[in-house]
């Protein structure tokens, strides 16, 4: 295990001066100091901004000047690749019990968060820096009942001797050549692969995936999954996490949407999607619903209108209308003020008085960039104009303000 290298006190009064400034401000200071502690203090700087941005309560702790000269915080990219404290916490939620062995512990931001719902926690990284750092930092966060191991995830799965109550991994989605890899065989570890194995050594095995993974491909790929859980924060789609079992019945899809106010929730089955009626609509009615990103990854087009008694404008408009408010939606919901087709005189009543608004397109041939070139609009403002395809192809403009 590498020495670790803490800062010093004349180096922590450096982190102090410059912990909220860009780390360019401090390249003249840092010059006179030689390369390698310039870099350790650089780290330092560069991560507790990104801490502030992705786990607060640990931000916290790291700002404390008490703290300074404890901390061994690592190179930039283990931040930028791991989970916010929001989807750490939802994770968390998902699991408990007496071993929880992390299988690609990173920057250990999930494991420190599910460490917590378990005796004993087992931090295992092929990378051995991020271990020395792990070791050191991870108390401090809170972490106390963890064993750190520096080995390859699938050496170590196996030599497993204890059965562990839940296997978290998060395999490599980079390629060899530094691309991101979306699809499930070009992962390392590969799940496809490594199944049986994981199974054979936990009850549960939680693995996160891209969000841009197929789901159908992966539930065809993968024989034991139980769940599917997509989760966004403030409605970007952030993770994809696939809860495998054993012994299982048809897998249920969950959907997750984090904002800072509220949680949407939005869970059905692939029979639920496939029995759901769903009627089309040939003209908006006074409501117009667009779904959240996790629904809209979920594919569950058709159960979303049959739950909520909507109707969806176009097969694949995934826009949806109703004659009456609905509450609670889990998305985004607008009261509709005017709508028109294409032609000039119909255009020139929606948008009377509209010199700006928020554009988006829904199964539309035009960008929104072209689209507001031709409508002569800025952006922003209380108005919001979707451009869509009703059921029978119509093209329209639907002016709205959202509820």
């Amino acid at each position: 295990m590498p020495k670790i290298q803490l800062l010093t006190e004349s180096e922590s009064e450096i982190l102090l001066k410059y912990k909220d400034s860009d780390i360019y401000d401090a390249d003249l200071e840092l010059k006179s100091i030689p390369a390698k502690r310039r870099l350790i203090i650089s780290n330092q700087i560069q991560g507790r901004q990104v801490l502030r941005k992705k786990v607060k309560s640990w931000a916290a702790i790291a700002d404390d000047p008490a703290n300074f000269t404890r901390l061994m915080l690592p190179a930039k990219l283990p931040f930028e690749q791991c989970s916010s404290e929001q989807t750490a916490r939802y994770k968390a939620k998902l699991v408990s019990g007496e071993l929880l062995v992390d299988l690609t512990g990173g920057l250990g931001v999930d494991f420190a968060f599910m460490s917590a719902k378990f005796q004993k926690a087992v931090y295992v990284e092929q990378n051995k820096d991020l271990v020395a750092c792990a070791e050191i930092n991870l108390p401090i966060f809170g972490v106390n009942n963890a064993t750190y191991v520096c080995d390859d995830a699938i050496n170590y799965l196996k030599n497993m001797t204890e059965h562990a109550s839940v296997i978290y991994i998060d395999p490599a989605r980079r390629t060899t050549e530094g691309e991101k890899a979306v699809q499930l065989a070009d992962c390392q570890p590969n799940l496809e692969e490594l199944e049986p194995l994981l199974l054979e050594h936990a009850d549960m095995v939680v693995a996160k995936l891209s969000p841009m993974l197929d789901i159908s491909k992966a539930l065809r790929a993968l024989k034991s999954v139980c769940e599917i859980h997509i989760v966004s924060v403030d409605n970007e789609c952030k993770e994809l996490l696939l809860v495998m079992k054993k012994d299982h019945q048809q897998p249920e899809i969950k959907t997750y949407n984090i904002h800072h106010d509220r949680e949407e929730h939005f869970d059905f089955t692939p029979s639920d999607e496939l029995m759901a009626v769903c009627k089309y609509a040939y003209a908006p009615r006074m409501y117009l619903y667009e779904p959240n990103s996790s629904i809209l990854k979920s594919g569950g087009f058709k159960i979303v209108a049959d739950r909520f008694r909507l109707v969806k404008l176009h097969v694949n408009s995934h826009l949806y209308t109703s004659d009456d408010e609905v509450e609670n939606f889990p998305g985004r919901s607008f009261e509709v003020l005017a709508w028109s087709g294409f032609a000039r005189n119909d255009l020139a009543s929606v948008l009377k008085g509209i010199k700006q608004a928020n554009i988006a397109v829904r199964n539309f041939p035009m960008s929104p960039e072209k689209l507001r070139s031709k409508l002569k609009l800025k952006e922003g403002g209380k108005d919001y104009f979707f451009a869509s395809t009703l059921a029978d192809g119509k093209k329209v403009l639907l002016r709205c303000r959202k509820i």
